[in-house]
C-alpha cells in the first residue's frame, strides 16, 4: 500500500509540474482570448470571404452585354454570271431592355448587404461559443482547486489520525480508513486535473491559426461573475429584433424582392442592332461596277419561350418563403430571450442560496466536528461525512457559478449585446 502511494506522488508530482511548464506562456484574460479568437478563428476568417464574394456578384451585374464584331467574305459568285466578290465588316450590339441592369445591380446591392449582416451573426455565435469554452476552463479549475484543498484536509486528518494511534487515541483501523479515504480521493484530484487539460485543449479550436502548433496549452486568467443583474425584459426584446440574424434575415426579404423585379424584367425580350459596311472587291468588265454599301438591321426575338413563367414564378415562391422565414427569425430571437432570461432568473435564485450561508454553515459544521473527533467525542464516519458535505457544497456552488454565468452569455447571445468579462 505504501509503494502505491508513493508512486501516485510521484506521477502526480511529476504531472503537476509538466503542466506549469506548458502553461507557462499562453495565459490569456477573457477579452484577449476573445481578441484572439475574433483575430484567428477559421472558420470566422473563412466566412469573412463572404463579403467580397457578393461585392465581386455586384460588380459582375454591372457589366453591358459585350459587342460582337464580325468580318469576312458574304459574297462569292459560283454560277459564273460575273457577279462581284463582296467583303463586309460590322459590328452587333446586343441592347438590354426593361431596365435589367439596374434590376440586377439592385438584387446585388441588396445580397451584399445580407453577407454583411451575417458576417456579422457569426461574429455574435463565435464570441458566445468561445466565451462559453472560456468559462467552462475556470470552473475546471475551480473544481480542481477544491478538490485540492479537500485532499489536503484528508491528508491532515491522516497526520492526526496517526498522532493519536502512537498515543493510543484510537485503533489502528481508524488510520487505515483515513488513510484509504485520502487516497481514493487522490483519483478524484487526478480526473480533476484531466478534466482541466480537457478543458485547455478545447480553448485552442477557436483560436484557429493562432494555435496551429500543437504543443500550445492555453490557460485562462479570471473568475466567474457571482454578481447578478437585472435585465429589463422589453429593453431586450427591443435590442433582440436588432440582432444580426434577424437584420439578416429582413435583408433577406427585400433581397429577394430585388430577385423577384428582376426575374419579371428578364421576360423582355432584347434587340440586337448590325451595322455592317460592304464593299465589292472585284467584278468582271461591263458586268458590275466596284461600289461600297452600308447596312442596319434590328433583331427582335418572338418571345414564345414567356410562355413559360418558371423563373419568374420560383423568384415569387422564394420571397413568400423568405417573408416566412422572417417571421420565424423574428419569433425565434422573442423566444430565445424568454428562454434565457428565465434560465438566467432562476440561476440567480440558485446562486443566493449558496451566498446566504450554506457553504459557511457546512464549514462551521466540519469544523465543529473535527474538533470533537480530536477530543473523542465524535466518530471518523461523522467526520468523513461532513468532509463530503463540505466538499459537495462547495463543489455545487462551482457548478451554480458555472452556470450563471453560461445563462449570462445566453441572455447577451439572444439579445444581441456583448459586454461581458470574467
Amino acid at each position: 500500500m505504501k509503494i502505491v502511494y508513493v508512486v501516485v506522488l510521484a506521477m502526480l508530482f511529476g504531472h503537476g509540474q509538466a503542466i506549469g511548464q506548458e502553461r507557462a506562456d499562453t495565459t490569456l484574460s477573457f477579452r484577449d482570448y476573445v481578441q484572439k479568437v475574433t483575430e484567428h478563428n477559421l472558420s470566422f476568417l473563412a466566412a469573412q470571404h463572404r463579403v467580397p464574394m457578393a461585392q465581386a456578384q455586384l460588380a459582375q451585374a454591372r457589366v453591358f452585354p459585350d459587342p460582337v464584331v464580325s468580318g469576312g467574305i458574304s459574297q462569292v459568285d459560283v454560277s459564273g454570271q460575273a457577279a462581284p466578290l463582296m467583303s463586309t465588316l460590322g459590328i452587333t450590339l446586343p441592347l438590354e431592355l426593361g431596365g435589367k441592369r439596374s434590376a440586377r445591380m439592385n438584387a446585388a446591392t441588396r445580397d451584399v448587404s445580407v453577407a454583411e449582416a451575417a458576417l456579422d451573426d457569426a461574429l455574435r455565435t463565435l464570441r458566445a461559443e468561445s466565451a462559453t469554452a472560456f468559462v467552462q476552463a475556470l470552473a475546471a479549475r475551480r473544481v480542481l482547486e477544491r478538490k485540492k484543498q479537500t485532499l489536503s484536509s484528508l491528508e491532515r486528518l491522516v497526520e492526526v489520525n496517526t498522532r493519536r494511534v502512537q498515543s493510543g487515541d484510537i485503533g489502528e483501523v481508524a488510520l487505515i480508513q483515513s488513510r484509504v479515504e485520502s487516497q481514493r480521493y487522490r483519483s478524484e484530484v487526478l480526473a480533476a486535473e484531466g478534466e482541466l487539460r480537457a478543458a485547455e485543449q478545447a480553448l485552442r479550436l477557436p483560436l484557429g491559426r493562432a494555435a496551429l502548433d500543437r504543443s500550445l496549452v492555453v490557460t485562462v486568467k479570471g473568475e466567474l461573475v457571482s454578481t447578478p443583474r437585472a435585465f429589463d425584459r422589453e429593453s431586450l426584446m427591443q435590442q433582440a429584433t436588432a440582432r444580426a440574424d434577424v437584420r439578416a434575415q429582413r435583408l433577406s426579404v427585400e433581397a429577394a424582392q430585388a430577385k423577384t423585379t428582376l426575374a419579371a424584367r428578364n421576360r423582355m425580350v432584347d434587340v440586337s442592332l448590325n451595322v455592317s459596311w460592304q464593299r465589292s472587291l472585284q467584278s468582271e468588265p461591263f458586268a458590275s461596277p466596284q461600289y461600297d454599301a452600308l447596312s442596319a438591321v434590328l433583331s427582335l426575338p418572338m418571345p414564345f419561350s414567356r410562355m413559360y413563367r418558371g423563373e419568374l414564378q420560383a423568384a415569387q415562391h422564394s420571397e413568400a418563403q423568405t417573408r416566412l422565414l422572417q417571421q420565424e427569425s423574428q419569433l425565434r430571437a422573442e423566444v430565445e430571450v424568454e428562454q434565457a432570461l428565465t434560465r438566467y432568473q432562476a440561476s440567480v435564485r440558485q446562486l443566493a442560496l449558496y451566498k446566504e450561508g450554506l457553504m459557511a454553515d457546512a464549514e462551521r459544521v466540519l469544523a465543529a466536528t473535527l474538533y470533537s473527533y480530536q477530543r473523542g467525542s465524535a466518530t471518523l464516519l461523522e467526520v468523513l461525512s461532513a468532509q463530503r458535505t463540505v466538499d459537495d457544497v462547495h463543489l455545487s456552488y462551482t457548478s451554480a457559478l458555472t452556470d450563471h454565468a453560461l445563462q449570462l452569455i445566453a441572455v447577451e447571445q439572444a439579445a444581441g449585446i456583448w459586454d461581458l468579462d470574467f
